[in-house]
């Protein structure tokens, strides 16, 4: 694993390569989810990663710009500055390991993104783990989770599961902002492997099944 900072000198966003023994044909950028969730998926995703390196497939992990160790406010963040995010990370991922093939997983939230960001920029395939059908979908999950932010007169909450809901990201999110189409591959965790479920946090609970289903599609592609 390689921690690194990349990006822009003034909006510098963290990273961690994982890179392979031999030259990598594939890589896989893992493009995180929204919120509380960014720390659910932390044990996942390095399972993940660790699984592809070591089936050869080169893989970064990234922190979008207003979430973890990236630059920025997370009040601040919006579906364009995740979009670049992607952006910055795939360039770096492609740079990094000179793949011919790019292949985008985006967990839950993340799926939302990496199909935003392919109308500017294909990937070789994206990945929905757990994608919503649509954002508006994922917003009202949320909010199921998390009934008391809702506000009295009716509005969006300012802050879901203890991580901020900025007013404009709440309003694209119920725009048309859709998930994975017919033509991307989807994953689903079964329900006895949920890195999602309250319980995950405090155990050392990984999606084991679902990981060597992402790997193996991954090593056929």
């Amino acid at each position: 694993m390689e921690p690194m900072m990349f990006g822009t000198s003034e909006a510098p966003l963290y990273g961690v390569y994982h890179d392979t023994a031999v030259p990598a044909r594939r890589a896989a950028l893992l493009v995180p989810p929204f919120g509380e969730e960014t720390i659910r998926a932390h044990r996942p995703f390095l399972a993940l990663a660790t699984a592809l390196s070591a089936a050869g497939v080169a893989v970064l992990r990234y922190d979008a710009f207003g979430t973890g160790n990236s630059a920025g406010d997370d009040r601040d963040v919006t579906k364009q500055t995740m979009i670049d995010s992607l952006l910055a990370a795939d360039d770096e991922l492609r740079a990094m390991s000179q793949a011919q093939k790019i292949v985008w997983i985006g967990l839950r939230f993340g799926s939302l993104v990496a199909m935003a960001a392919a109308e500017m920029r294909p990937p070789t395939r994206i990945v929905g783990w757990d994608a919503p059908a649509h954002a508006a979908d994922h917003l009202a999950d949320l909010i199921r989770r998390d009934p008391s932010a809702m506000r009295g007169d009716g509005a969006y909450p300012d802050e879901l599961l203890g991580h901020p809901l900025p007013p404009s990201l709440a309003a694209q999110m119920t725009a048309d902002w859709r998930g994975p189409s017919d033509e991307t591959a989807r994953v689903t965790t079964a329900a006895e492997e949920d890195w999602n479920a309250d319980g995950a946090l405090s155990t050392f609970r990984v999606p084991v099944r679902t990981i060597s289903r992402l790997t193996a599609l991954m090593a056929a592609r």
